[in-house]
């Protein structure tokens, strides 16, 4: 696929950003995604203090009335206007390389996410995205930082996107692997690594696989996000 048809791909694509605090995050991504036009980008807020939609960049721009990631991504794709989805974090990065794989995946696979790279030079965040990336492959189900991608029409297929304030991308995978397996692009997108440096690298893997166990065992996801973010 060249140039001009990898533009001409992204034309079908909304990309979904979720947003709360993340005017200079989200800045910066929007820098990255200037250089590609054919998008359209819909930023979603939740109570932010910083104003992101006051940024100087060209994006729809919309507020949920409702606590949560989930819902937020929810309301984004109620607005968007297309109908292959791309769902972002505001601190991701992103090449050319990534750019191109998504065009190509969409004309095949109905819905899948991205191999990632831990934006730090120790050598156990090598170890942590290795390990990342293997999980996803194996099981299906990816977490909201990597990129995850989707079909409108398969997302029509299992009801829309969890309304949910936490653990709404494990929830998405397991409902969506149920009609077909994921597609794996292994072009690297950029993730942050804060939440390893603030909290420490195995406490940070052990509090997310306890959250996915008592989502699991049926925990509420308010709570569970009450306690996450502490609101």
């Amino acid at each position: 696929m060249d140039q001009e048809q990898v533009r001409s791909r992204l034309r079908e694509i909304s990309i979904i950003i979720p947003v709360r605090d993340d005017r200079e995050k989200l800045s910066k991504l929007m820098q990255e995604l200037r250089e590609y036009p054919e998008f359209e980008v819909v930023v979603v807020d939740y109570q932010s203090t910083d104003d992101p939609g006051s940024l100087d960049f060209e994006f729809v721009f919309c507020k949920s009335p409702v606590v949560g990631r989930g819902n937020q991504i929810y309301y984004g794709i109620e607005r968007a206007t297309r109908d292959r989805l791309w769902i972002l974090h505001a601190d991701t990065t992103l090449n050319p390389a990534a750019i191109a794989g998504l065009a190509r995946a969409f004309d095949i696979y109905q819905w899948g996410s991205f191999n990632v790279q831990i934006r730090h030079s120790h050598w156990m965040y090598r170890v942590v995205e290795t390990m990342m990336n293997l999980r996803s492959r194996l099981t299906g189900i990816s977490t909201g930082d990597q990129g995850v991608f989707v079909e409108r029409e398969l997302l029509d297929a299992i009801e829309g996107f969890p309304q949910i304030p936490l653990m709404e991308d494990i929830a998405l995978c397991i409902r969506l692997k149920k009609i077909c397996w994921p597609y794996r692009i292994k072009a690297k997108i950029g993730i942050s690594a804060r939440r390893w440096e603030r909290d420490g690298i195995w406490k940070t893997i052990v509090q997310m696989w306890r959250y996915r166990y008592r989502y699991f065992r049926g925990h509420s996801t308010t709570k569970l996000y009450r306690e996450y973010y502490h609101d």
